[in-house]
Formats: C-alpha cells, sequence, structure tokens
C-alpha cells in the first residue's frame, strides 16, 4: 500500500518544476511570488521542501557552482517532458553528485517532523466567545432583532496547515520568532505558539503569513479585536492571491463571531468567487448567514 507522503502529487507540475530554482533563490522576483502562490496551495511541493530541506541548505552555501551544473543540466533535459517536483529532485541529486563527487543527500532520522499539519481538532473547529471589551454594535436583522448570537455560532477557526518555505539562511529576526512559535503551533500548541507569534508580528507588521497565522491563534483563543487587527494590517500588505483569499476569510470570521454580518458577507462573497480552498465554504457560510437574517 502507498504511503500518503508517495500518493501526494504536486497540484501544477509546470509551476512545481522551479521548486529547486526558487530555494536556491535564483528565480526572479516575478517567479518567486508565482511559485510561492503555487507553493501555498501545494502540499507535495510544501513536503519536498520540508523533508529535503538540510540538503538543500547544503547546495544553497555553494550557489554559484550549483546553478551553473543546474542551467548545464536543464539545458540537457529541455526536450524531456516536465514532470514537477520528481524532474527537480533528480536534477538536484545530480547537481550535488557532480559537485561534491558523492551523493550529497540527507535524510532526517531519529527526530520528529514538526512541519506537519496541525493535529485534528475536536468537531473541526475552534469557536470562543469573543473579547468582552468589544465596544462595537452588532448588525440586526430586518425586524430590529439582533441576530448576533445565532451568526457569531457560525464563526469557524480551524488550524491552518503550514510548512517552512524559507530555505535560506537570510531570514531577519522576526521570521526566526515566527518559526520558532510555528513548531508550537504544528504540535497543537497554540497557546504556547501565541507569545512568540504576537512578538513576531509586532516586529514585522508587512510579513503577511506572519500576520496570518498570528491572526488565527489570536482568533483561535478568543481574541476577537486583535484578531481583527493583526488580519486587517496583514491585508493591506496586498498580499498574493491565496493569501488574501485566506486573510479574507478569517477577518469575515471575526466579524461573524462580532454579529457583524454585512461586512462579513461581504468578504465572504469575494471569497466564494475566488476558486480558492476555502470558496465553498464561503459559499456554505454565506448560505447559513442569509437563512438566519431573512
Amino acid at each position: 500500500m502507498r504511503s500518503d507522503a508517495e500518493s501526494l502529487k504536486c497540484i501544477d507540475e509546470a509551476a512545481g518544476s522551479a521548486l529547486l530554482h526558487y530555494a536556491m533563490g535564483t528565480l526572479s522576483e516575478p517567479e518567486r511570488l508565482a511559485f510561492e502562490e503555487h507553493l501555498i496551495a501545494c502540499q507535495a511541493c510544501q513536503r519536498e521542501l520540508r523533508e529535503h530541506e538540510a540538503s538543500l541548505a547544503i547546495l544553497s552555501s555553494n550557489k554559484p557552482e550549483i546553478v551553473r551544473r543546474l542551467n548545464d543540466l536543464n539545458s540537457q533535459t529541455d526536450a524531456e517532458p516536465k514532470r514537477g517536483v520528481v524532474v527537480w529532485r533528480t536534477v538536484l541529486i545530480a547537481a550535488a553528485a557532480c559537485l561534491f563527487g558523492v551523493l550529497v543527500w540527507t535524510t532526517k532520522t531519529g527526530t520528529p517532523d514538526i512541519a506537519q499539519n496541525p493535529p485534528p481538532i475536536p468537531e473541526s473547529h475552534i469557536s470562543t466567545p469573543p473579547d468582552s471589551t468589544s465596544s462595537s454594535s452588532p448588525d440586526t436583522s430586518s425586524d430590529g432583532s439582533q441576530v448576533a448570537p445565532q451568526i457569531a455560532s457560525l464563526a469557524v477557526f480551524a488550524p491552518i496547515p503550514y510548512t517552512p518555505i524559507t530555505i535560506r539562511s537570510d531570514e531577519s529576526p522576526a521570521r526566526v520568532t515566527f518559526r520558532t512559535a510555528m513548531e508550537s503551533y504544528m504540535k497543537g500548541e497554540y497557546q504556547s505558539a501565541l507569545p512568540q507569534l504576537v512578538v513576531a508580528q509586532q516586529m514585522d507588521t508587512t510579513d503577511t503569513e506572519i500576520g496570518l497565522f498570528t491572526g488565527l491563534v489570536l482568533g483561535m483563543e478568543g481574541k476577537a479585536e486583535s484578531s481583527l487587527t493583526v488580519l486587517e494590517t496583514a491585508l493591506r500588505q496586498h498580499p498574493r492571491v491565496t493569501r488574501t483569499n485566506q486573510l479574507k476569510w478569517l477577518i469575515a470570521q471575526n466579524l461573524l463571531r462580532s454579529g457583524k454580518h454585512e461586512k462579513a458577507l461581504s468578504l465572504l462573497n469575494d471569497v466564494a468567487a475566488s476558486q480558492t480552498a476555502v470558496s465553498q465554504q464561503a459559499k456554505e457560510q454565506i448560505a447559513a448567514v442569509q437563512r438566519l437574517i431573512e
């Protein structure tokens, strides 16, 4: 029987074939942004980066020579069909062997894989009461009765899968703090992760990935106002399409929790039309809210 790792397929093999060049930092800015958009959604490429991080770090330290080898190998295989991560892995092995005379390919053994999807959460979501300090007034239905409690019950705060995608050793202090926090996050220790996530977000308010996960965990811990502030700050950075819709989804959850269904519906409509991973959830949530306010 094939394992989950063996059966995982790249969702776009043409985009996935750029993985090694991304890890080596040799893509142009438009190419890098395009690949990161793919990487956010592709668990196969995330797994490849995670499982071979040590090897990629070694190769990155010998970047000029490896880049030359990669270009030579790519020019020899241009006529062959691309097969996503299979191609880049083969090229990586060949390039390493050419450079070092031996196969430089490390495999992590005896240590837990912390970069896994978060553990399951009972009932698939966490929904906790909003901040008691919130002073915002909830929306009301057409007959004037408040629908905030019913709408708040629709809010969903589920852990988002995470895998580190920075291979090179040029991380900022904020990114180092963030990755340390995410070690706890990926073990399901969300309360332990939160203080460092908050510190990382305060160190760099322009990093949308840090903002996304900080806002998510704040929301999971019931800190609605703080979560909303962090998520809206991240959204103002104009992130890529997939990240934008993740942020809009979480902002909408906070708005639902606060009973602000009109603002939430506006964001959910954007997400529903985006054809991203949460589109179907957004459509279902829109229908549920509309049933309550009719």
